[in-house]
């Protein structure tokens, strides 16, 4: 849209008039004041008139384009095209995944404008989804995404303010925790996956708790055996099908320093001597990585253990008494106690005692009790 403006001097002060056409298609008039003195300014003045007239210019073309944008549209375009190159590649999965199985199949936003976009419709979306089951911390995360693209939306100029800020969400559940094993439970768990696949990561997720895609991640420049230090500092996921190695945690503090137990150096030391085939085997193609392949028949038989562990069917197990799916203790990201806290769990492990000697420098480290 053409933006015409001229300069004018109003008590002394460099005045800018602009013309221009609003949305409904009437002639408007605006005046913006330069701040600078008639005398001496007339070509930084008009420099300031120029630059505001291609401003306004921008502002308004967007805006007229933004009367015949559906919201589904500019919503799956923002994913695509920014927030494509903002997050990881997973976070982005997820966030798609909300966007195709929930928010785009809402019919009340169906051939919505993005300025048509109101509180009362966002609000109907949230309390559907909550009748229709979702937690309300899901809703929060629908809500994240939806805020965040009408805010997007009005740093271009669709629209003038982000109708989500006025809506009412329902209060955060907050996690309590999961119910870790018992010692029993765990010398039961290790037995079952003893000399199986999914040995490793079972065996370091249960000593450490840490999260599926820390463990995953481990490296052998992770280990530091003259220190007696595990670093968490890789990550490993999944998406698409597609392994995606990572040099970071999923946030700051849990980029952290782990004691390595006695048995877990014991551990580590012999399979890291198992792995040694693996590398002639796989030549270039090796990920140095703990959780390296242990089919060694035929090259074409290797599975990477990182694929069996992410993508495993998790079965239910009976362990002692109690029904457990593995993925909510070993596989899942919330696993029971996973962090700092999860060393501290260890003592209640009789076949780790000797742990508790580095528990208490580490609980020192941490700054925790």
């Amino acid at each position: 849209m053409q933006v015409t403006g001229n300069l004018r001097v109003k008590r002394g002060i460099y005045q800018m008039v602009f013309d221009y056409q609003d949305a409904d298609g009437k002639r408007r008039q605006k005046s913006e004041s330069t701040g600078l003195p008639e005398k001496g300014n007339k070509r930084r003045a008009q420099k300031m008139l120029e630059e505001r007239m291609e401003e306004l210019s921008k502002l308004h073309t967007a805006s007229l384009e933004a009367k015949n944008v559906l919201f589904l549209s500019f919503m799956n375009s923002w994913l695509d095209d920014t927030m494509s190159y903002k997050v990881q590649p997973n976070t982005l999965s997820q966030y798609k995944m909300i966007f195709n199985g929930y928010i785009a199949k809402y019919k009340p936003f169906y051939g919505v404008k993005i300025q048509d976009v109101t509180p009362t419709l966002i609000q109907s979306y949230y309390n559907n989804e909550l009748k229709a089951g979702l937690s309300s911390n899901t809703v929060h995360k629908h809500h994240a995404n939806i805020h965040k693209c009408l805010a997007y939306a009005v740093r271009l100029g669709f629209i003038p303010s982000n109708p989500s800020d006025q809506t009412e969400l329902p209060p955060k559940k907050k996690y309590t925790g999961a119910k870790a094993y018992t010692p029993e439970q765990t010398k039961e768990l290790l037995q079952i996956f003893h000399k199986n696949p999914l040995e490793t990561p079972v065996y370091i997720a249960a000593t450490y708790g840490l999260r599926r895609s820390e463990v995953c991640g481990l490296r052998w420049a992770d280990v530091d055996f003259d220190a007696g230090i595990i670093y968490v500092r890789h990550t490993a996921v999944v998406d698409n099908g597609k392994i995606i190695y990572a040099d970071h945690t999923k946030t700051a503090t849990s980029n952290r320093q782990l004691p390595l137990t006695q048995n877990m150096r014991v551990y580590l030391l012999e399979t890291k001597k198992r792995q040694e085939m693996d590398k002639k085997l796989l030549g270039s193609n090796y990920v140095d990585t703990i959780l390296a392949p242990q089919e060694r028949s035929a090259l074409s038989s290797i599975v990477p253990l990182h694929k069996i562990g992410i993508n495993a069917e998790f079965a239910v197990l009976k362990v002692g008494a109690v029904h457990k799916k593995l993925v909510d203790f070993v596989f899942c990201d919330k696993t029971p106690h996973h962090g700092s806290k999860a060393v501290r769990c260890l003592k209640l492990c009789d076949w780790l005692v000797q742990v508790s000697d580095l528990l208490g420098q580490f609980r020192q480290r941490c700054g925790g009790a």
